[in-house]
């Protein structure tokens, strides 16, 4: 016995995940983390850079003095005690209640235009060609494919099965989207799909023709610079199509800054589901290339365009969100609820316009 009561210790989850993070660092094994480069897929070559960047010695977290009377097996079992308290408080959605609709539930028209300049962004081999000149995106049922909870919103609506992120368009064939997604690499891999979303509410739209799909064609500005002390946390790509879009909107961006409690909305594809709308507010405006939200989205949704409420113009791109999207509970999964008392959260990181403005007005002048 240590003399440390660890059942009534005052701890949250991150502060124990952290330290288990940094025990594992210090053990003989910790040299197997140390990644050495090996030839790949492009995807594969960044997901050994985004590793060897989280297990860089760098990076390797400090023992937490808090814990030092505590041996391994109490911290796990602390773990599983808060995580099954988690389980019961949590509820759906991201923050507060759950508020995304679908573009058929949206009641302004404005809003419903903005849907219209946002576009999927996947891999080529995540779309199968019908014939006909069809084409359909590969899916699988949200609920199935997460595991989820039957009560958990748009459980049975389908979701793209593939890696995805959410791009919006800037110019006539030009789209914005989120850098840790698309790089000089991976941009021939790309197809830009138009019209994801449901018609109404049992019907999803998963076929296009080859008119909605584009490919990517090269990086024209990339700026990501996501990681160490002076970092600003930018973190966008402006990527040219293969051609000029047609029936769709180009976005309209904003020349002012955004300010606190600010009303805003993101559109973008949360785990892959069709197009969605959600609302939220700024919370904080950081100086440097980001403002903070709060706003219900998931994985998917980064490089989704984040409108003013009032204007809505865009004042943001979305490209980091909440730490967990899902929590175990009752052998399924449900949506973690924020603010949480075990998981700590800032919001949701948003790349402000004026990072790329000037640029993508200079574009649009050019006509590339």
């Amino acid at each position: 016995m240590n003399g440390h009561n660890m059942s009534s210790f005052e701890v949250t989850v991150i502060e124990l995940d952290v330290e288990l993070i940094a025990r594992g660092a210090q053990t003989p094994l910790a040299a197997l983390f140390q990644f050495t480069d090996k030839e790949g897929s492009p995807q594969r070559d960044a997901d050994f850079r985004a590793i060897k960047a989280l297990y860089h010695p760098a990076n390797i977290p400090p023992l937490n003095p808090r814990l030092k009377y505590f041996t391994l097996g109490e911290i796990l079992l602390k773990m599983r005690q808060l995580i099954q308290e988690e389980y019961m408080d949590s509820n759906r959605g991201n923050w507060g209640n759950d508020d995304r609709l679908d573009g058929f539930d949206v009641a302004d028209e404005r809003v419903k235009r903005n849907f219209q300049s946002v576009t999927l962004v996947c891999m080529d081999r995540d779309l199968q060609e019908l014939g006909n000149g069809l084409w359909q995106l590969r899916v699988k049922t949200y609920g199935n494919l997460y595991d989820l909870c039957p009560s958990e919103p748009f459980y049975g609506q389908p979701a793209a099965a593939g890696s995805i992120c959410t791009g919006v368009l800037v110019a006539t064939n030009v789209v914005l989207t989120a850098a840790h997604f698309v790089h000089e690499n991976n941009v021939r891999e790309l197809s830009f799909v138009f019209g994801y979303e449901m018609a109404d509410s049992v019907s999803p739209v998963i076929r296009f023709p080859k008119e909605k799909i584009y490919r990517g064609v090269r990086v024209l500005q990339r700026k990501c610079d996501k990681y160490g002390p002076n970092a600003t946390g930018s973190d966008w790509v402006l990527v040219q199509l293969d051609r000029e879009v047609e029936g769709q909107e180009i976005v309209q961006m904003s020349q002012k800054r955004v300010f606190h409690d600010q009303p805003v909305y993101v559109i973008g594809y949360p785990c892959g589901l069709p197009a969605k709308y959600a609302p939220g507010l700024v919370v904080e405006n950081i100086e440097k290339a980001y403002f903070m939200s709060q706003m219900d989205i998931y994985s998917g949704n980064s490089g989704s365009p984040v409108f003013c409420s009032e204007t809505h113009e865009m004042v943001g791109m979305l490209v980091q969100s909440d730490p967990q999207d899902f929590r175990r509970y009752n052998g399924a999964w449900i949506s973690v609820r924020y603010p949480n008392k075990r998981i700590k959260s800032d919001g949701d990181r948003c790349i402000k316009v004026s990072e790329f403005e000037k640029i993508v007005s200079e574009l649009r002048q050019n006509r590339i």
